[in-house]
């Protein structure tokens, strides 16, 4: 069953679309697209969350030239800090309301982002706007808030990116690991000798990474 909501923050819509999983306890994944992608694309992903899960596919809000939509416009001289701001105030505020508005109650709560997507996504985890019991960075990188985090207490992450990868570099991937690790996160990472994408060995363990999840009580109010 799919069921679709928008959320209005700061003028904006953010769109989502949900599968229902097999019971209202089940766990619930989000996906989140990168820049000048849409919900849809995300879709490949959830062949490696588990079967019966809840999932939510989330539509950034900002129309990018090249098609599709992005978080933030990435071609400007300076970083659109205002325009961030409210493209993760909407998305924090979707995936807090969302388990409600739909009527579902998991114990388990994760958030997929590819590429920009992992950015917004990461820096609303680690500014603790959001919680999860698991972040999934797939072929993407940390957008460090400020002041960033002294201890993730044992945070739980997951991280496929391509060896190859020209569009974010395999060093920056390694260097944000590093950090996450040093900061107490529990990292689970792999590499494939691909480009901007996930490979083959990138799958096979995102989905052992989302099966193995504990049901850890989840807490939207937190956050």
């Amino acid at each position: 069953m799919i069921s679709s909501n928008s959320f209005t923050v700061y003028f904006m819509e953010i769109y989502t679309e949900l599968e229902r999983g097999s019971s209202a306890e089940a766990p619930l994944f989000f996906f989140v697209h990168g820049k000048a992608g849409h919900k849809d694309i995300m879709r490949i992903f959830s062949r490696g969350v588990p079967e019966g899960s809840h999932k939510i596919f989330v539509q950034a809000p900002y129309p990018d030239p090249r098609g599709g939509f992005s978080w933030w416009d990435t071609d400007l001289a300076s970083f659109p800090a205002t325009q961030f701001t409210q493209a993760a105030t909407a998305l924090a505020n979707a995936i807090t309301s969302v388990p409600l508005q739909y009527g579902i109650a998991p114990k388990t709560v994760a958030a997929l982002g590819f590429s920009q997507g992992s950015g917004i996504l990461s820096h609303l985890l680690l500014s603790k706007k959001i919680t999860l019991n698991a972040l999934i960075v797939l072929a993407g990188f940390i957008k460090w808030p400020d002041p960033v985090p002294t201890q993730l207490n044992d945070q739980k992450i997951f991280w496929a990116h391509g060896e190859h990868d020209d569009v974010i570099s395999i060093a920056r991937a390694q260097s944000d690991i590093a950090q996450l690790q040093n900061l107490g996160a529990q990292v689970d990472f792999i590499f494939d000798p691909v480009g901007h994408k996930i490979g083959t060995s990138g799958m096979r363990a995102l989905k052992s990474f989302c099966s193995s999840l504990d049901d850890e009580s989840y807490d939207a109010s937190s956050s």
